[in-house]
């Protein structure tokens, strides 16, 4: 990615942060003149100890390069989680004069391959449904629980085979009823970006999925980023009625760029829906 992009993606997350730190929170006054939510720009710039004039190129995306131990004052100022402050570290990464150390080009254009120990592990969770993603959420893959919960997914192959792709062609209605996990995995989508902000594939998924969905593209602009996969299946809608889940995720420890969940039913009724739905659906045994 160019420079004047990432300086602008930067200086977007710094704006965002700032409009949702609270004086209040921040240790201010809050006062009674304020127009807009959040800190001025003069007060992160005193906070962090830097000129206000400074900071405001920052936000700009004018080209400022930070010091880490001025990105460290300005994540501390803003109130940034670990996951944001992580976030900011590895968009200032990219600019000129940094080392890049926690950026990285991404994943490669092959689909990573999935290990034979995962592979044996999801063989084990039957009928629970289960799968194998990517950070860009590629689906590479399921167990035949989690292909009866969403066939159409299962059913893609190659570039269209996205979690993130498929919940972007469901009508609003439908995918007003997922608005939570889209959210949690539009801003996990947004923490691992600045990590590959350089790749064509993220960038494509960005402007032909994301920005050209109004629910993706509401929760993108916010600029919100998650650390932890504490998203997926949530409540399934699926040709037996309604099935809840608890999702269990984790990242495979040789192959960091790899996500598997499991989506455990919360209930008994639960259970019983999953197997009348796996009694209907009736496909090959093995992953797919």
């Amino acid at each position: 990615m160019e420079e004047a992009a990432r300086r602008k993606e930067l200086g977007d997350f710094l704006r965002k942060s700032r409009e949702r730190r609270t004086p209040e929170a921040a240790g201010l006054p809050a006062g009674s003149r304020r127009k807009t939510p959040g800190l001025r720009r003069q007060e992160v710039a005193d906070l962090a100890g830097v000129g206000p004039t400074w900071y405001t190129w920052l936000e700009q995306g004018r080209q400022i390069n930070p010091s880490a131990r001025t990105l460290g004052a300005i994540a501390a100022a803003l109130g940034l989680t670990r996951p944001e402050r992580a976030h900011l570290f590895r968009l200032a990464d990219g600019l000129p004069g940094r080392d890049g150390g926690a950026g990285g080009d991404g994943e490669s254009a092959d689909a990573p391959a999935v290990p034979d120990a995962v592979r044996a592990v999801m063989s084990r969770v039957d009928p629970f449904p289960s799968c194998v993603y990517t950070l860009s959420y590629d689906l590479l893959l399921c167990n035949d629980a989690y292909a009866a919960c969403f066939p159409d997914l299962a059913a893609t192959r190659g570039a269209e085979r996205n979690i993130l792709r498929h919940f972007s062609r469901l009508d609003s209605a439908e995918l007003a009823a997922h608005e939570d996990l889209v959210r949690a995995m539009v801003h996990r989508f947004r923490s691992n970006y600045s990590a590959h902000l350089d790749n064509p594939q993220w960038r494509a998924l960005v402007a032909d999925v994301i920005l050209r969905n109004p629910l993706m593209k509401e929760h993108w602009e916010k600029h919100v980023v998650l650390e932890a996969s504490d998203h997926a299946l949530d409540t399934v809608r699926t040709a037996v009625g309604e099935i809840t889940f608890t999702p269990v995720s984790f990242t495979v420890g040789g192959s960091p760029a790899l996500n598997v969940l499991v989506g455990v039913p919360r209930s008994e009724r639960d259970h019983q829906l999953l197997a009348e739905l796996l009694a209907a659906h009736a496909p090959p045994r093995g992953g797919r």
